[in-house]
């Protein structure tokens, strides 16, 4: 008997540190797991929804990058997704093959078509006489969690009184909720979560709700006398409330959402430039009109979140088909102010001749005046001046065939231009023609703008800030833009 307890000393002595392993590597593994899936929830596990449905060649010229004219995603899943990555398989005449990889920025909702236009590709070492695209991978577009960890950590829970007078009615009565901000930070639009154990302290099922408005750096806040709706249990032993998420937001939308200035140190507020397209937000729009060969009107609701006014404010207004693919964009001036940490609703505001149907509009800000703001003088080098002289003495006459490529204009009272030089030779000081059209793509103006300086043989490069002269006098629908003319060495 002596001798089987001794056996069995000795084998627990043995096995219960393995068993130690076994229980703490199982809780590694768990966490491994955990942090796994949080490192992958972002990805796609089923990437054959996502295919490329159509695309066109812009530029393929053998030694030079490439351009797409466009490629056409069709996301068949249900969710949005982001930051698409597609492969590119191209064969010459040879059969030989080249295979590279783009990515793709922007966001495609679930069960619609995108395209993305004027693609850059690799510098091609072959002349693609066929073409193949897929999708390599893509990402699922979701809010960082960060946000909601900082709301959960900073916002602590004071009071919370309730009542839940019948559970048949599915809902909770509070009473009062009073919580506050204890971090340095800024958020809005809080969202609670009320949870309900049983006399295990399991949980039955947890409701969230929000509370609206903005809480700045140790800012109290009291709701009271609101209903939480939507419970549906049948019992429950205990009810507790935790912080779920929230919107960290800076201190100029603190301040326009009508925060407290007390709270808010003034150094937040002064910005060492105005940043128009950060600054003012678009809150809502409504069509007003938008019958066929009439000129389409449209309500915008605009806030000011910056110490910044504004005037001379300029939104694109991209037109989307029924597959959610834009098919046509055009601009909208609003001529009037912004004031301040203000909003504002500009009725009527003209978005051109309505010529063609469409199913709904996206509108984004394009930029906007700022009030006062002098423009810095920079002062001239004499050594560049006297260079730029001897240079211009050695310049002949260029007529191109094609070898500038126009990739991008923004058309305006300062217009810019994007090209890629794929010729051999140095183009210097190009002209381009500008061809406004109507409706029906006839063309009611001829202008002629010229870019200042070089671009390299090979390289690409944009011509900022363009001035038109009386450019908004000009009424269009339309526009095309071609180089016509430029200068080369000697």
């Amino acid at each position: 008997m002596k001798k089987l307890n001794y056996i069995i000393l000795i084998f627990s002595l043995l096995i219960i540190p393995l068993l130690g392993q076994f229980a703490v590597s199982a809780e590694t593994a768990n966490s491994n797991n955990e942090n796994e899936i949080k490192r992958n929830i972002n990805e796609i596990d089923d990437i054959t929804k996502v295919v490329v449905s159509e695309f066109r060649w812009k530029q393929k010229t053998k030694g030079i990058p490439g351009i797409f004219d466009y490629v056409e995603i069709n996301n068949k899943l249900t969710v949005d997704i982001k930051d698409v990555r597609i492969e590119v398989l191209a064969y010459d005449s040879k059969g030989i093959l080249y295979k590279f990889l783009i990515p793709i920025k922007g966001e495609i909702r679930g069960n619609s078509k995108k395209r993305f236009y004027s693609i850059l590709t690799p510098i091609l070492n072959l002349f693609p006489d066929e073409t193949m695209v897929n999708v390599e991978s893509a990402k699922l577009s979701y809010q960082s969690d960060n946000l909601k960890i900082k709301a959960k950590n900073a916002i602590k829970i004071n009071n919370f009184d309730y009542i839940v007078e019948n559970i048949a009615s599915e809902t909770v009565q509070v009473k009062e909720l009073d919580f506050i901000n204890e971090s340095s930070n800024y958020f809005k639009d809080i969202v609670f979560s009320i949870e309900f154990y049983d006399e295990k302290n399991k949980l039955i099922n947890s409701v969230p709700f929000k509370v609206r408005g903005v809480i700045g750096p140790k800012e109290k806040k009291v709701a009271k006398n609101f209903q939480i709706p939507g419970i549906n249990i049948k019992y429950f032993s205990e009810v507790k409330l935790s912080v779920f998420k929230g919107d960290l937001i800076d201190a100029k939308e603190y301040i326009s959402e009508g925060g407290d200035s007390k709270l808010v140190d003034e150094s937040n507020l002064r910005d060492s430039r105005a940043l128009p397209r950060k600054d003012i937000k678009i809150n809502d729009f409504k069509i007003i009109n938008k019958s066929k060969n009439t000129i389409g009107l449209i309500n915008i609701d605009l806030t000011n979140r910056s110490r910044f006014k504004y005037e001379n404010i300029v939104l694109s207004i991209g037109f989307e088909n029924k597959s959610g693919n834009t098919f046509t964009s055009k601009k909208i001036r609003i001529k009037d102010i912004l004031l301040p940490y203000s909003t504002k609703n500009f009725i009527n505001a003209e978005f051109g001749l309505v010529d063609n149907d469409f199913a709904k509009i996206n509108l984004a800000i394009l930029s906007a005046d700022m009030i006062g703001s002098v423009k810095e003088v920079k002062k001239s080098k004499p050594n560049n001046m006297i260079k730029n002289k001897r240079i211009t003495k050695d310049l002949k006459a260029f007529k191109g065939n094609n070898e500038l490529i126009i990739l991008n204009s923004n058309l305006g009272t300062l217009t810019s231009v994007r090209v890629l030089n794929v010729s051999d030779n140095k183009i210097f000081n190009p002209v381009f023609e500008i061809k406004l059209l109507d409706e029906n793509s006839k063309n009611l103006k001829t202008l002629l703008i010229k870019g200042e300086g070089p671009i390299d043989s090979k390289k690409e490069r944009t011509y900022r800030s363009i001035k038109i002269q009386d450019f908004n006098s000009y009424e269009y629908v339309n526009y095309t833009i071609e180089f016509i003319s430029g200068e080369k060495l000697k």
